[in-house]
């Protein structure tokens, strides 16, 4: 069972954390930049790393990957792979290790040796090697994007100490971008022979060790994550000593601890807040659009879900206009489709369900439904696609028991929610979302409907093989003509068969204090420090 400290006590040690680090380094910049968070992390490898908390304490400021995108933008650059090469029939991909990169010491890992293709080997064999020793430690790869890679991965191999090969059993476009998501971030496999020695491998997720631009420090748990700079970092220190990543659920204190001082950078305002932040010196609000996604998943296999007509009933009798504005602050967009329109991908002539309770009352009683119960999940935590769910579930009820529905509203624990929601079985309709972690549209279609995910992130329970078909095709093909329009026809099934209820699209909002130099709002939600410095006042 855990233990959960009063909020008074969480505050109070967060500023004790806070004060116990210097306050100010040469040249007139803080030696501690501090980010506060709306959710604790789930833990610390990298392989778990799919949700903003978790990456921001852990997986980005930790570890590094073998291709990586440009701060604030989503051009793929080199990172510990300084170059790469495709063979010509696109089934294998050549990559050249970065030399001289150093693995951080701490006090539980000295390494002997500094990067090299042994720990690719390692990174990925534990992702895509089902026989690998650690394969499905702390469930990585046993479900989503990189369950859904390893189908395609025929085989890897070191070259030399500085090269290595991954061999495809068909062509995938987007494997550099799949490869640059925190997901696929590379790990130490001499750390992990150390923990195997001594038989602990729970030590990789509790002390983690990367090359990244922060070595881990510590953890309070309900209270924050302290790094410190990787002096050894192939880019180069980072410009700041110390990050903190502070967990302040509430979305009023943590603006608060912006225009206090005492936090940097504050993502998720409430959206009463952000017209009235708009207008206070010293922070500025950044909003911009993201690559995330809200939606309702109703079980595809528990009636009367599985009848389409019903589904599409509950999408007319839902005024997700109203839920944008009371929501989200008027800051995001109906959504019609599983792909954001920041992506090129993304389908404009894909069936839309407008909000029209009387067509469907028409649609229910064709079935022969007057009416019916449902449960309705609502996440007890905030994320950037859904800042507050509860406040969701409460408009989605009413408007659902206009048209002779009867809800339920339930929620659970965070990760008894995102359990007990990946058992098919699961009772109801639930609402979820996904930030990517590639800029790709198949991160958004594959994970939450492919056949393959069911009982893991295939909350809808859905399988449909003609949709299947149409994203291995997409996947498969280098004409980016031909790929856009099999990823056209895929959304059409989506909107067609509505296995999920499409919300919306949030806009990314962040506060920061404008004493911070350096720091560029990422469109996938992230948040990078390693060129970020704070004015000393």
């Amino acid at each position: 069972m855990t233990t959960r400290l009063p909020r008074s006590t969480v505050l109070a040690t967060v500023a004790a954390i806070v004060s116990a680090v210097p306050a100010q380094a040469a040249g007139g910049y803080d030696d501690t930049v501090v980010l506060c968070a709306p959710a604790a992390p789930r833990g610390f490898d990298p392989g778990i790393a799919g949700d903003g908390p978790t990456i921001a304490a852990g997986a980005l400021p930790i570890y590094d990957r073998l291709l990586d995108y440009e701060p604030g933008q989503t051009a793929l650059v080199p990172s510990l792979a300084e170059a790469w090469s495709v063979s010509d029939d696109g089934l294998t991909y050549t990559f050249h290790l970065r030399p001289d990169v150093h693995f951080q010491e701490t006090p539980w890992f000295t390494p002997t040796r500094t990067f090299n293709a042994e720990d690719v080997l390692f990174s990925f064999g534990r992702l895509f090697d089902s026989t690998h020793p650690w394969f499905g430690v702390n469930e990585v790869a046993t479900f989503g994007p990189m369950a859904d890679l390893r189908e395609l991965v025929a085989g890897f191999a070191a070259v030399d100490d500085h090269t290595v090969t991954l061999t495809l059993n068909r062509p995938r476009a987007t494997l550099l971008s799949d490869l640059s998501g925190t997901l696929a971030s590379i790990a130490s496999a001499e750390y992990a022979a150390q923990l195997d020695a001594a038989g602990n491998r729970a030590g990789f997720e509790k002390r983690p060790v990367g090359t990244g631009p922060y070595a881990f420090v510590e953890y309070v748990p309900d209270v924050a994550t302290r790094l410190r700079a990787h002096e050894q970092h192939w880019r180069g220190p980072a410009l700041t000593e110390n990050l903190i990543v502070a967990i302040v659920i509430d979305q009023a204190t943590r603006v608060q601890k912006v225009l206090a001082g005492e936090c940097h950078v504050a993502p998720q305002p409430g959206p009463g807040d952000i017209e009235r932040l708009e207008t206070v010196d010293g922070v500025s609000v950044l909003s911009g659009r993201s690559l995330n996604y809200a939606y309702l998943a109703f079980n595809n296999g528990q009636s009367p879900f599985d009848r389409a007509s019903v589904r599409r009933a509950i999408a007319h009798a839902i005024d997700r206009e109203i839920i944008v504005e009371a929501v989200y602050g008027g800051r995001a967009e109906v959504a019609d489709t599983p792909v954001p329109p920041a992506l090129a991908e993304h389908s404009t002539s894909v069936t839309r369900y407008d909000y029209d309770p009387d067509k469907a009352r028409a649609l229910l009683a064709a079935e022969g439904i007057d009416e019916f119960s449902m449960k309705l999940w609502a996440m007890p935590v905030q994320r950037d696609y859904n800042p507050n769910s509860r406040r969701m579930a409460e408009l989605m009820s009413s408007d659902l028991e206009a048209v002779g529905i009867s809800v339920e509203v339930v929620t659970y624990e965070w990760s008894e929610y995102l359990r007990r929601s990946r058992d098919p079985n699961h009772d109801g309709a639930v609402l979820l979302g996904w930030i990517a972690d590639s800029v790709n549209p198949d991160n958004f279609l594959a994970p939450m409907y492919s056949c393959t995910n069911i009982g893991g992130m295939n909350r809808p329970n859905w399988c449909n093989e003609a949709y299947d078909a149409l994203l291995v095709k997409a996947g498969s093909t280098s004409d980016p003509e031909e790929r856009a329009r099999l990823l056209d026809e895929a959304q059409a099934i989506i909107a067609d068969q509505l296995p999920a209820l499409p919300i919306a699209y949030a806009d990314n909002v962040v506060v920061v204090s404008d004493r911070v130099e350096g720091y560029a709002m990422e469109p996938m939600g992230w948040h990078r420090f390693h060129r970020a410095r704070v004015r000393s006042e």
